[in-house]
């Protein structure tokens, strides 16, 4: 139960701002690795109430057959230093050793994936990821190895000086000859109750210490979570409301938890309402993050962020990304049916032909005949792995864009490189489809950004936003930028140089095979 109420928690979260928070992964993976111990909460409850009733009994039963016994008792008492220190170097090891867990389960994956398993085959790097994935194991268990061995040394030392107190006690102070066979049985029982329940005691206080130590990982979880959401405002955005208005960015910068560096910087740009904007820049540049701040699943840093009169800081997170859509550059492939893989959240969808907005999103999408070619049409199951119906990357991409295109109404609309998988003739399909959802006028306050490398999309722009190292250095339109012949017109160059042209096929190319591939 703890699991699935931190992955509640989680999927509550305003803005995915915390899963980028090393710190909070931190706890999180330390917290995942150890719930298990929650389920012996009771149990160590259980055998702590025994083991506090065993050494007490001991005094009891020492006192009345001989007071000179307490010393046996006393000299046990020692062991229970090892219940301080060992759960503080168990603490320790999992901190040291929670990078090195996060890297072993890379490599799991990476191992266990058919796409993994290929690449390190045919790139005969078999060896090298071994000798990381071994090297990650060691620094994993090294940690709790130091751990645990100075907790046997220290288990040994106090064990020693018990029997060495207990052994001086009997033949130094209480002299056989001085007591009778029942006192003298009653004694040596004594002395390994008291060893065994005082050696008992120190690993049920670290073993209910493990348990307090996860339940305050819960907790610290619990807490933040409720402080992301407190700290949203109440106020909400309609699509009467956002929609239509235009969005104007101050000054805007934005820092990823724990870097220094900033990702944008001095962002100032005015997106008017319904028009089609292209992010454009080199790997790193920012467009990716530029994006993320428009759909409000992060959280400026510093400056302003407004949507018409409604400014980003005064808005509930939830109410900002419900006027939004989104189609991921790494998106998601859901092992599920086609229809569940577009409509997703959508607990009601109308099914099959009587769900226009299916069918619409799929049109946009260039995936109109995609049921007709699978076995159950909307119903099919598609996936990756058996039992799931396999397709194309391509196809994958353009279940992705119809997706981002369901429902529609969405007041902003951001496509993350929506063509990066598809063939040539894919390409000029989809384009020619947002260009008639650019020009329908009954979308003209729907506001469509394209985050592209590929210079071809970005001719669909009206507006061309230019980043370089987090900065905007250009702004304007495709014919403006070339003409200007700075940053925009040099990648136009390097592209045509590496690929060409920045166009796609002519019309009456022919189109490439639409059969999905297993």
């Amino acid at each position: 139960m703890c699991d699935e109420t931190i992955a509640t928690w989680f999927a509550a979260l305003p803005t995915v701002e915390p899963l980028q928070d090393p710190r909070v992964m931190s706890r999180a993976r330390e917290f995942f690795e150890q719930s298990g111990v929650m389920g012996n909460a009771l149990e160590m409850l259980v055998r702590l109430a025994i083991v506090i009733v065993q050494p007490l009994m001991l005094v009891a039963a020492a006192w009345a057959i001989d007071p000179r016994l307490l010393w046996a008792v006393a000299a046990a008492t020692p062991v229970m230093v090892i219940a301080r220190y060992v759960p503080r170097w168990r603490a320790a090891a999992e901190q040291q050793s929670a990078v090195p867990s996060s890297v072993l389960d890379i490599y799991s994956d990476i191992f266990a994936s058919p796409t993994g398993a290929m690449d390190i085959r045919l790139g005969r790097s078999a060896d090298g990821h071994y000798q990381r994935f071994m090297a990650a194991a060691r620094n994993w268990r090294q940690p709790f190895v130091r751990g645990n061995i100075a907790a046997l040394v220290l288990e040994l030392v106090f064990t020693l000086l018990f029997w060495a107190a207990c052994t001086a006690l009997v033949v130094g102070v209480m002299i056989p000859g001085r007591l009778d066979a029942p006192v003298i049985a009653a004694t040596v029982g004594i002395l390994f109750a008291a060893a065994i329940a005082f050696k008992e005691l120190p690993y049920t206080l670290t073993a209910l210490s493990d348990v307090l130590r996860v339940l305050g990982k819960y907790r610290w979880l619990r807490n933040y979570s409720r402080r992301c959401q407190d700290q949203q405002p109440a106020a909400a955005i309609t699509h009467t409301t956002g929609g239509g208005a235009a969005l104007v960015l101050s000054d805007l910068g934005y820092r990823y938890p724990g870097e220094n560096t900033w990702a944008l910087d001095g962002i100032n740009v005015t997106i008017p309402a319904g028009a089609t904007v292209a992010i454009v820049g080199a790997n790193g540049s920012g467009k990716t993050t530029l994006a993320s701040l428009l759909l409000g699943v992060i959280t400026p840093t510093r400056g302003t962020l407004r949507w018409g009169n409604h400014h980003r800081m005064d808005i509930r997170s939830a109410s900002w990304q419900q006027q939004c859509s989104v189609v991921l550059q790494d998106y998601c492939r859901y092992n599920t049916t086609l229809q569940h893989n577009i409509v997703l959240g959508d607990s009601s969808p109308d099914r099959g032909d009587g769900n226009t907005q299916l069918r619409d999103a799929l049109t946009v999408a260039g995936a109109a005949e995609l049921p007709a070619l699978l076995d159950n049409g909307l119903d099919t199951r598609i996936g990756d792995q058996a039992p799931y119906h396999g397709l194309s990357g391509g196809w994958w991409q353009r279940v992705a864009t119809a997706r981002g295109m369901y429902p529609s109404g969405r007041a902003l609309v951001v496509l993350d490189e929506p063509t990066s998988a598809l063939d040539a003739f894919a390409e000029k399909d989809l384009l020619r489809r947002l260009a008639q959802l650019r020009d329908n006028t009954h979308n003209r306050q729907h506001t469509l950004i394209i985050i592209t490398h590929r210079l071809a999309t970005a001719r669909l722009a009206e507006i061309i936003i230019v980043l370089n190292q987090g900065k905007i250095v250009e702004t304007g339109s495709y014919d403006q930028l070339i003409e200007a012949g700075n940053h925009f017109a040099h990648l136009v160059s390097l592209q045509r140089q590496g690929y060409g042209d920045d166009t796609p096929p002519p019309d009456d190319a022919a189109p490439a095979p639409t059969t999905p591939t297993p």
